[in-house]
């Protein structure tokens, strides 16, 4: 057996919800009567209202004759109405009668009745059995002349049929009527939509310019706008990616064309002395390219979309290690290092990225610090806990002015005379800054000279 599923299109779909709405409201009304009616019969009788009907008939007859006449009548007239139910397919007993005259003697019983008396105690409505049927009975009573009647009690199929029965040919007539005016305005309103989707068809796939299609209607507006936004994110994306390889390419020309020469100076060389020279120079030049294509890999992975998941990491126990990794290399240029930080500090974070802007940040201070100088480091929260800062410090000649701006772009060295390096470290400490939700700020170094880099990352509660 198949399952049903909801339809796929939006037309379908509000048919459907159409259809669905009118049957549900249908339902709702049908159950509304069902308890309008059980109220009615629990507070006012139609019995009653029935014998009310009876007394100005009655009350100017005197002839016990005319009086079965009257009641005859009536009991036709009513017993008819319910066999015409019978063409709606509901099958309802016929009401009952009795009339007695003022010294309750019996004048008129309907034939179903028999010698059965109609059992009945003032206005009140009571429950009777008659041929294994339930029925109940009220009594008038007048002066001449009391009048019982007995109508049979409904079953609540019975009554939710009738109700059915009223409001089906209603709905049936209201669902067309709704769902016409709603298939037009949808299907009108989803043309320019398809105009859009045939126009992006129709597209390059190289073309990534706005989209520029009138869609008339605020919701279909708000599409364009959230799909041009996204054209704009890939086209700068593309666009930086393209600056990205052509000065890739740019900055490894020059080691290769290094290695290119040392490699033939080698081959050349007449005598060790120029052979140790150009090999030197030859492991320097592989040095250099080795170094700068660790830090395109590196930069290139932290642009990628699917990053490690956050672990809970001892930042203090990571920053001392690092500063273990570069201990040889500040004592080779005379530098002392300082660190003020916790024993412990535990934060759920990217690890690997917070490493890349350590490394980075201290490998820049190293290589542009003066030899003998200082470096500084502070590793610490703010009261809250909610703000991780690492503050890394020298006291060297510092960035100009004028170079600050672009310091943390790529392939950006500076003027300084020791910048040898790649220009991509800054570069890579910002985009992992931002793969950690945070960023990094420029500011002076210690007593006034070089220059500090403050990371601050806002943790979540509990990180």
């Amino acid at each position: 057996m198949r399952s049903w599923h909801w339809p796929k299109t939006l037309v379908a779909r509000v048919v459907a919800t159409v259809v669905l709405a009118v049957a549900l409201a249908g339902v709702a009304v049908a159950l509304l009567n069902y308890w309008q009616f059980k109220q009615a019969m629990a507070t006012k009788s139609g019995l009653q209202q029935l014998g009310r009907y009876l007394e100005p008939a009655l009350a100017g007859i005197a002839n016990p004759q005319d009086a079965v006449t009257t009641v005859r009548a009536l009991e036709t007239v009513i017993n008819a109405s319910r066999h015409e139910a019978a063409a709606q397919g509901l099958t309802l007993a016929p009401c009952l009668f009795q009339l007695r005259d003022s010294n309750n003697q019996l004048l008129y019983s309907s034939a179903l009745l028999g010698a059965q008396t109609l059992l009945a105690q003032g206005i009140q409505v009571n429950e009777q059995s008659i041929a294994g049927q339930q029925y109940r009975v009220v009594q008038t009573d007048l002066p001449r002349w009391s009048v019982r009647i007995a109508e049979p009690k409904l079953a609540d199929t019975t009554v939710l049929q009738v109700i059915a029965n009223d409001l089906l040919p209603a709905l049936l007539l209201a669902l067309p009527v709704a769902l016409l005016p709603i298939w037009l305005a949808v299907r009108q309103g989803l043309k320019p939509l398809q105009r859009l989707s045939a126009q992006l068809q129709a597209r390059s796939p190289n073309d990534l310019r706005a989209v520029g299609a009138d869609l008339r209607y605020a919701e279909l507006n708000a599409v364009a706008h959230a799909f041009n936004a996204v054209l704009d994110q890939l086209r700068d994306k593309m666009q930086r990616e393209h600056a990205f390889v052509q000065d890739a390419a740019h900055e490894l020309r020059t080691p290769m064309a290094v290695i290119s020469a040392q490699a033939h100076l080698l081959v050349q060389a007449a005598d060790a002395p120029q052979r140790a020279q150009a090999q030197a120079g030859l492991e320097q030049a592989i040095q250099r390219a080795s170094h700068l294509a660790h830090q395109l890999l590196a930069l290139a992975s932290l642009g990628e979309t699917s990053r490690p998941s956050a672990q809970r990491v001892d930042v203090a126990a990571l920053l001392r290690n690092t500063l273990a990794a570069l201990a040889l290399a500040a004592m080779a240029r005379k530098m002392e290092m300082s660190l003020e930080a916790p024993d412990q500090l535990f934060c759920t974070l990217d690890a690997a990225a917070l490493q890349s802007i350590v490394q980075n940040l201290l490998d820049n201070a190293l290589r542009y610090g003066r030899d003998g100088g200082r470096i500084a480091i502070s590793l610490h929260t703010d009261s809250d806990g909610r703000q991780l800062r690492l503050l890394v410090a020298d006291d060297g000649p510092g960035i100009p002015q004028a170079e600050q701006a672009h310091i943390f772009e790529r392939f950006v060295r500076g003027s300084h005379p020791q910048a040898a390096g790649s220009g991509l470290g800054l570069a890579i400490a910002r985009q992992a800054a931002l793969a950690l939700h945070g960023h990094i700020t420029l500011g002076p170094g210690l007593d006034g000279q070089g220059a500090a880099f403050t990371l601050t990352v806002r943790l979540q509660p509990g990180q």
